[in-house]
């Protein structure tokens, strides 16, 4: 890639394969401009992201998740992941903050407290029926997620950011404001 010219490079695969990636572009004293997604982790876990070499300070990443920069950027906890939060410590006997950047029970939360909301009620699901049904499935909350829903269509995302990674924190900083998606 860096003989063909490439500047630029937009990781899809898991986060612990784009690691090393960027680890051995950056040795070879190659450092292009890299781009990232929630696909395989790589907005939605800072944490994941936090061996990247220098070269990724600048980053830019469009998310659908507000999860870590929420409460750090001042955002008021929306009532979903208020409600999924108090569920989840009243059920694991931990005392998990709005804003506290553990990936284990923000994804337990999100699942355990959306998962039964977005199964359509197909009988026998086939590839069309069961299609068909989540269009009908309407916009509703899921905790961490800026907002969605399934109005006509099978992707729940409705309204995103554009993120940019600084390495001085190993943390993501919002760079504009929530949008709705343009797809």
């Amino acid at each position: 890639m860096r003989a063909a010219g490439v500047d630029t490079v937009f990781f899809v695969a898991q986060f612990i394969l784009d690691t090393q990636f960027a680890q051995a572009a950056d040795a070879q004293g190659w450092k292009p401009h890299y781009l990232v997604s929630d696909d395989q982790g790589m907005t939605e876990c800072e944490p994941c992201v936090k061996n990247m070499p220098a070269s990724f300070n600048g980053t830019i990443g469009i998310t659908v998740y507000h999860y870590l920069r929420g409460a750090r950027e001042g955002m008021p906890e929306p009532a979903a992941d208020r409600a999924c939060r108090e569920t989840y410590n009243r059920a694991s006997g931990e005392n998990w903050k709005w804003g506290t950047p553990t990936r284990s029970s923000t994804r337990a939360c999100r699942r355990s407290c959306s998962s039964g909301r977005w199964r359509p009620p197909v009988s026998t699901p086939t590839r069309g029926s069961w299609t068909a049904a989540v269009r009908t499935l309407g916009n509703f909350a899921i905790p961490t997620v800026f907002g969605g829903g399934f109005n006509g269509k099978t992707d729940f995302a409705d309204i995103l950011v554009t993120i940019r990674w600084f390495t001085s924190c190993n943390c993501y900083h919002t760079v504009d404001q929530p949008r709705t998606a343009g797809y």
